[in-house]
């Protein structure tokens, strides 16, 4: 029963949408929002529309067996398992938003970045004693006195 894939990671993991607190959350509290949307907020931000109802329907679906499946098996050793279908959402299912902004981004990366060195610069960072001068004024400029010894070593500066 030992495979070859699950000793290099391959190992399937659902994910148990039931029990995140978001899921829970929407589950009981999204019928009573949709009976008071009109009274309550169409006023301040518009009226309902119908695709929120399909969208929070789909998240509520998504990762349950009950709602469909595919029956995946392994060509070694030939255990099977069921992958419960996802709703595939963007921006309200975590899961599935997640899952799609990673391939975007591998996507990008592959497609879009060339392929040159890239650097990353850091951002100078000021001790806070040195950022704010002792003026009632409060925070003033870095110079002379107020920005301490290492704002003359900063680095070259340009000639005038």
């Amino acid at each position: 029963m030992a495979c070859g894939s699950k000793e290099a990671g391959g190992v399937y993991r659902p994910r148990r949408p039931h029990e995140s607190p978001f899921y829970r959350l929407v589950e009981r509290f999204f019928p009573q929002f949709e009976a008071v949307y009109e009274e309550r907020y169409q006023e301040r931000y518009g009226f309902w529309r119908p695709i929120i109802g399909t969208v929070v329907k789909k998240f509520l679906e998504c990762g349950d067996l009950k709602h469909g499946f595919a029956r995946v098996r392994c060509p070694k050793c030939r255990e099977e398992f069921l992958v419960p279908y996802s709703c595939r959402g963007r921006c309200f299912c975590p899961s599935c938003h997640q899952k799609r902004a990673l391939e975007k981004a591998g996507w990008v990366a592959e497609h879009v970045c060339a392929e040159v060195p890239h650097r990353q610069f850091a951002c100078l960072c000021v001790p806070h004693a040195d950022r704010c001068s002792r003026s009632p004024s409060g925070c003033g400029s870095i110079s002379g006195s107020t920005g301490g010894s290492w704002a003359n070593s900063a680095g070259p500066r340009r000639a005038r």
